[in-house]
């Protein structure tokens, strides 16, 4: 489900997710509407998350735009419709990235892209992961993660699947669905010699449950803010909502609309009325005039 060993350099995400399934690690889903459907976030396909924050700045952009390379969402959608055997699900070389490597002191390679390695994201500066982890999450590691960020996957659906989450809650997904699989701080886990991944463990690392939502959490909260991705901005592209209803007047409405009606004809007739009467009563003076003019003289 993963192919960035064919592009010669290994992406954090080729070593760290074991697979596409949503419990190695734990994918973290985001129900917008969660007392109208189950359905998790699915992105609307003019959703597009750039690889990184000043992507368009590359040389030749107009060569990647709007194609795989440009957009972490549609690269890993591509890859998830290839997988039939994990149910069209699955992970794509890019992680999310929310700052632009070049303003971290991160150089470009030799064509002015950056390493796989270098898509971190960055959490928001305040929130106190060694305490809020009781232990499991070192203050060495939240410098380096505020420092050097962490990483979240993308874990992107190109079919429909339904399934029970660590609540007993029904989670439904479709084609474009989206989770977000939070890892730990680059700094503190060796990619190329993992050992064994346990139900506690990131890899060797004590996972910490506040951590992982944490990420995730921004995670969604940086995809919704790009133009086509809030999970309401695809209610515009449904429009108009058009709903037609037959239904009988009462008999209140139908003497509102007869007394409106009266009174509308007969503000009409106040306003109109004396130019008519003008009206008329210069059009019988001049046939009146006429005829005169047309008498014959009587004879004598």
């Amino acid at each position: 489900w993963n192919f960035t060993s064919r592009f010669g350099q290994r992406s954090p995400l080729y070593d760290g997710i074991a697979s596409a399934l949503y419990s190695t690690p734990t994918t973290y889903f985001h129900k917008p509407f969660p007392m109208l459907s189950q359905q998790a976030y699915t992105y609307h396909p003019t959703c597009k998350i750039p690889n990184y924050p000043g992507f368009q700045n590359v040389p030749g952009y107009e060569y990647y735009a709007g194609s795989v390379l440009e957009n972490a969402l549609l690269f890993a959608y591509e890859l998830a419709a290839q997988n039939a055997d994990t149910s069209f699900q699955g992970y794509g070389p890019y992680a999310l990235c929310n700052k632009d490597p070049s303003e971290l002191g991160i150089q470009p390679d030799e064509w002015g892209f950056h390493w796989l390695k270098d898509h971190n994201f960055h959490p928001a500066v305040g929130t106190d992961f060694v305490s809020q982890c009781s232990g499991s999450f070192s203050s060495e590691m939240q410098s380096d993660l505020y420092t050097n960020g962490g990483y979240v996957a993308p874990h992107v659906y190109a079919g429909s699947v339904s399934f029970y989450d660590g609540y007993e809650q029904v989670v439904k997904s479709n084609h474009r669905t989206v989770g977000m699989t939070p890892m730990y701080p680059k700094s503190y886990w060796d990619q190329h010699n993992l050992p064994p991944m346990s139900e506690g463990t990131f890899f060797g690392i004590p996972r910490c449950d506040f951590y992982e939502r944490q990420m995730s959490k921004e995670a969604y909260e940086f995809v919704y803010s790009h133009e086509n991705c809030h999970p309401c901005d695809g209610f515009k592209f449904n429009t108009p909502f058009h709903c037609e209803k037959q239904v009988r007047k009462t008999a209140g409405e139908i003497i509102g609309l007869s007394v409106s009606n009266t009174l509308a004809l007969f503000g009409f007739l106040i306003a109109v009325g004396p130019a008519l009467i003008r009206a008329l009563k210069i059009g019988e003076d001049a046939e009146v005039a006429k005829d005169e003019k047309h008498e014959l003289p009587a004879i004598q």
